[in-house]
């Protein structure tokens, strides 16, 4: 199996169940707030938690995209990750969120929601976040493997066997001798 897809269908998992929470965060700030979410043009309020909650679910979630060891957390794959949370996002709107909007089950106007300037920030910070945690990740390995060749260093010196110092022997002398010497 390609490395490449692997990390393709961890990021796209991810992304699946980041959505899940996103959706469950925004609805759980916007009951908070007691704003109808169907029924109304969303609110400032629920656009700034939305930014808040993206910083910590894409966070997160990158987070738990770099816990696999064969990924190398960096700042570019950060933003692949952040691509992959948005193209999953977009589909999975797609797919469900689009057709409830065009039913006139909901009041709220798809295109005043994707050209809310809002939303594009929200999008910004996805980018950022999950760029910055691959970065800060990169930087606390490398620190990492510095101090753990430093110790590996200093524990090679420290194991090395000492040299030996030479100590003149003391003759022990016998028991008759030390018998003879102590009858003098």
């Amino acid at each position: 199996v390609n490395r490449q897809m692997v990390n393709v269908k961890r990021a796209a998992l991810l992304a699946l169940i980041s959505y899940a929470f996103s959706l469950a965060g925004g609805f759980l700030a916007a009951y908070l707030m007691g704003v109808e979410v169907m029924n109304t043009k969303t609110p400032t309020s629920v656009w700034i938690a939305g930014i808040f909650t993206t910083i910590i679910i894409a966070g997160l979630f990158t987070w738990i995209y770099f816990r696999d060891p064969a990924i190398s957390p960096s700042g570019r794959e950060g933003l692949q990750f952040a691509l992959v949370l948005f193209i999953v996002s977009f589909l999975l709107d797609l797919m469900f969120i689009i057709p409830v909007m065009l039913t006139g089950m909901t009041s709220v106007n798809i295109i005043a929601y994707y050209t809310n300037p809002f939303f594009w920030v929200i999008v910004l910070v996805l980018f950022a976040t999950c760029t910055f945690v691959g970065q800060f990740l990169q930087k606390r390995a490398k620190g990492m493997q510095r101090t753990s060749s430093a110790t590996a260093e200093s524990k090679t010196t420290t194991d090395k066997p000492m040299k030996k110092i030479a100590v003149p022997a003391v003759k022990k002398s016998s028991s008759k001798q030390s018998k003879k010497k102590s009858r003098r």
